[in-house]
């Protein structure tokens, strides 16, 4: 290990991981089972279709991660984050949001609970969901997809942009090119390898529909974009989480309902947003 920078990083990808097994493994899993959802085959397979190759996209970042901290020269220069879990590390942005993860979740909540209310009372999906059949209330429909889908999506496609990212580096450092030019090219870099991930992976379910397509190639794009600018898998996970969810909602309550509950939950998020750091950085 480099220095104590290096080992928190490390450690700091390491909980990140472990909270995405949590969630798309335990959560999901428990789910199945306690509901008797996996009862019905087509639930058990949509399961392993998800966890298998999101566990394997996973592990695939951490072999990637580990051999750029076995790489010294020029970490300066071009940095050694793969816009996993490295908030505000070169090629992201260094904006204070960005380098605090807490305040990453805590805004990312916010911003995107809003959004998500568009979602709900237009019942518009940037996003494939599957319809659950009848062993799932809508509350179990909506942890068991929540859980499972999302991080499942976006491990595919963070492995896919790591690998560029790496591959990209690696040339830079090669010839030496410039630091500029390196965080352009990764950043659209990054636009480019989302759009495509998200649109193969949902050709087969809106392959009649182009405003689908589009709708689709538009919210991944913007998801690169996010995970660029942020240098964190976190934003396009919640960003994710938030349009089914609410899409969801807005299929199963009236806007009312949503639009209150969802009020009262960024009110306290943004509460709890100022008495941890606005509050407390006046005070000290």
């Amino acid at each position: 290990m480099k220095n104590s920078k290096e080992k928190k990083a490390l450690v700091r990808g390491g909980i990140l991981a472990a909270v995405i097994i949590f969630v798309m493994v335990l959560v999901s899993q428990t789910i199945g089972l306690g509901r008797t959802g996996f009862d019905t085959r087509s639930y058990l397979e949509q399961f392993w279709f998800y966890v298998g190759p999101g566990l394997g996209f996973l592990f695939g970042i951490f072999i990637l991660y580990v051999c750029e901290l076995a790489i010294k020269e020029d970490d300066k220069k071009y940095g050694d984050s793969l816009c996993f879990n490295s908030p505000g590390r070169v090629p992201a942005a260094p904006l204070g949001i960005f380098k605090d993860w807490r305040k990453l979740v805590l805004l990312s909540l916010i911003v995107f609970s809003v959004l998500g209310v568009y979602a709900a009372f237009t019942n518009t999906t940037f996003t494939g969901i599957g319809n659950v059949e009848q062993q799932f209330t809508v509350v179990d429909s909506l942890i068991f997809k929540g859980a499972l889908i999302p991080p499942a999506e976006k491990l595919g496609a963070a492995f896919a942009f790591a690998f560029v990212l790496f591959l990209w580096r690696y040339a830079c450092r090669e010839f030496n090119w410039p630091r500029g030019l390196f965080i352009a090219v990764s950043i659209l870099l990054a636009l480019m390898v989302f759009a495509s991930f998200g649109y193969l992976n949902h050709i087969m379910r809106y392959e009649t529909v182009e405003i689908a397509l589009f709708t689709v190639l538009l919210f991944w794009t913007v998801g690169g974009l996010l995970t660029a600018l942020s240098g964190s898998f976190i934003p396009f996970w919640i960003m994710h989480i938030a349009n089914n969810l609410f899409f969801e909602l807005g299929k199963h309550y009236t806007n009312q309902i949503v639009a209150v509950w969802t009020g009262g939950f960024v009110i306290l998020l943004g509460l709890t947003y100022i008495l941890l750091f606005v509050r407390r950085k006046n005070v000290s």
